[in-house]
């Protein structure tokens, strides 16, 4: 039985003109942290809301935990900011912050480097350097707006115009016949299943046909299909204890 809530209250107040964004995280210590304009991080510990102190000027667009160092790693609009035992903000500022463009989202790789993307833009920050993309190494020149390592250790790009997986040797364009609006988000089930946030709705891929066979099954959830959603944004598909 689903149950509609009617009732609610307004349990922490903005000032005007700010919002939160999409990339809430409930991180390891059992805190929330919700991503602000202009605001940086809002924090919940389960009784009370706070600001992150000492936070750089800007929006806050994303929000990750790096479990290995203990820390949170945030996509602003002045540039990667990494808050040191969740409570010592430190920038590090971007080429491409400099020419206007953001990081939208942030994901780590199975070396623990931080994989910074958005729209037409790729960089990769080793903790002391960034690596912008494309490169003389890697031609790969279509940004990410949404980044995601599987329970392979691989890396799979939303992008405006498809998806890309990378294996730490090359980029390879997926589905390109089926697949061609933006992905927005993703969701691995059970080792098995790709869940994509996509324009027209959702597209389910089949991971162990891919790995095993290197086949490229992938399924469109439209409105054709009984899907009325669209652009299923990040923390727009959950995952229930059943692995539903």
């Amino acid at each position: 039985m689903i149950k509609i809530i009617t009732d609610y209250k307004q349990v922490y107040n903005l000032s005007q003109g700010n919002y939160f964004y999409t990339g809430a995280i409930l991180a390891s210590n059992h805190n929330i942290y919700y991503p602000v304009k202009e605001k940086g991080i809002l924090q919940y510990d389960g009784s009370n809301y706070s600001l992150i102190d000492r936070f750089p000027k800007g929006s806050v667009l994303d929000v990750y935990e790096d479990s290995i160092n203990n820390c949170l790693v945030a996509a602003s609009t002045a540039g990667l900011i990494v808050i040191e035992e969740f409570k010592s903000p430190v920038l590090h500022e971007t080429e491409f912050i400099k020419s206007g463009k953001y990081i939208k989202t942030i994901a780590q790789d199975k070396h623990g480097r931080y994989w910074l993307g958005g729209e037409y833009i790729l960089s990769i920050f080793d903790g002391q350097d960034f690596i912008e993309l494309p490169n003389k190494d890697y031609d790969y020149k279509h940004g990410a707006i949404s980044i995601f390592m599987d329970s392979r250790k691989n890396l799979w790009l939303g992008t405006t115009s498809g998806l890309y997986f990378y294996n730490y040797r090359e980029f390879i364009k997926i589905a390109k016949n089926t697949l061609k609006s933006q992905v927005v988000s993703f969701v691995e089930l059970d080792s098995s299943k790709l869940v994509m946030g996509i324009s027209e709705g959702m597209a389910i891929f089949d991971l162990n046909s891919f790995y095993e066979n290197g086949k490229e099954n992938i399924e469109i959830l439209d409105d054709s299909k009984g899907f009325l959603g669209f652009d299923c944004i990040r923390n727009g598909i959950l995952k229930d204890s059943d692995n539903n």
